[in-house]
């Protein structure tokens, strides 16, 4: 998905964080490494275990 370039940046932010986040690095360091907070990578967690992208 990530290789790809064919979808939105939005979409494919969402799958960066979620990359990292199953890669087991903290929110907070997944939030720094793509310039948004921390609440924004536990929502998108949350909201693909809800889900998916």
């Amino acid at each position: 998905m990530t290789r790809k370039g064919v979808l939105s940046a939005r979409v494919m932010t969402r799958a960066r964080l979620l990359l990292l986040s199953d890669q087991g690095f903290l929110d907070r360091d997944v939030a720094e490494r793509h310039g948004v907070n921390a609440a924004t990578v536990a929502h998108t967690r949350r909201k693909y275990v809800e889900g998916g992208l």
